[in-house]
C-alpha cells in the first residue's frame, strides 16, 4: 500500500505534468504573438521536460512501494525526490539570467512579478540587516555579508552563483551598459 510520503511525491508530479500545459498553452506563452519561434521552441522544450520529469518522479515513487528491500525502496524514493525537485530548482534559477523577467512587460508592466525576485530581495535584506546589526546569520554565507550597499546588486548574485561566474560574465556582457544604469 502506498504511503503518505509516496502520495506527497506523486501529487506534485501529476500537477507538474498537467500544470505546465495548463499554464503555458495560452496567449501568455504558446500563442503569444510577440514571441519569436525560438522562444516558442524553448517553451515547448520546457513543457516537455515537465512531463518527462513528472513521469519519472511518478515511476520511481510508485515503484518504491513494490520493491523487496528497504534499501531499494529508500533509493527509489530518493531518486523520485531528486527528479521531482529538478523542475522547481531550474525554475527558481531562471531569474538569475541577464534580461530575464517573470512576466512579459505587455502582460504585467515593465517590472513584472516573480517569486525569485522577492526571494532574492529577502536574502539581500537579511544580509544587509546582519551587516548593519553586526550579527552573523549562519544562513547567509560570509561572502554575501561584505557588501556596503542596501540595494540588491549583481555582485551578490555572482557570489551566490560563484560556480558559474565565467558563464555569467559571458552571458551578461551585452547587458553591462544596462547594469551600470541600474546600479547608479
Amino acid at each position: 500500500m502506498p504511503s503518505v510520503g509516496i502520495f506527497l511525491l506523486c501529487f506534485p508530479a501529476v500537477f507538474l505534468c498537467a500544470g505546465a500545459f495548463l499554464a503555458d498553452f495560452n496567449e501568455t506563452h504558446v500563442y503569444n504573438p510577440n514571441w519569436p519561434p525560438h522562444a516558442r521552441f524553448h517553451n515547448g522544450q520546457t513543457m516537455s521536460m515537465a512531463v518527462v520529469l513528472g513521469a519519472a518522479t511518478l515511476w520511481y515513487a510508485i515503484r518504491s512501494a513494490y520493491l523487496p528491500t528497504p534499501t531499494q525502496k529508500r533509493e527509489s524514493l530518493f531518486t523520485a525526490a531528486m527528479i521531482g525537485s529538478m523542475y522547481a530548482v531550474t525554475g527558481l534559477s531562471a531569474i538569475l539570467y541577464p534580461g530575464s523577467a517573470g512576466c512579459d512587460p505587455d502582460l504585467c508592466g515593465p517590472e513584472g512579478t516573480f517569486v525569485q525576485k522577492h526571494s532574492s530581495n529577502v536574502i539581500e535584506l537579511g544580509r544587509y540587516d546582519a551587516e548593519q546589526n553586526a550579527t552573523v546569520n549562519p544562513v547567509i554565507p560570509a561572502a554575501l555579508r561584505g557588501s556596503k550597499s542596501p540595494e540588491f546588486h549583481f555582485e551578490t548574485m555572482r557570489t551566490m552563483a560563484g560556480c558559474v561566474a565565467p558563464i555569467w560574465d559571458a552571458m551578461s556582457q551585452p547587458y553591462e551598459d544596462e547594469r551600470e544604469s541600474i546600479v547608479r
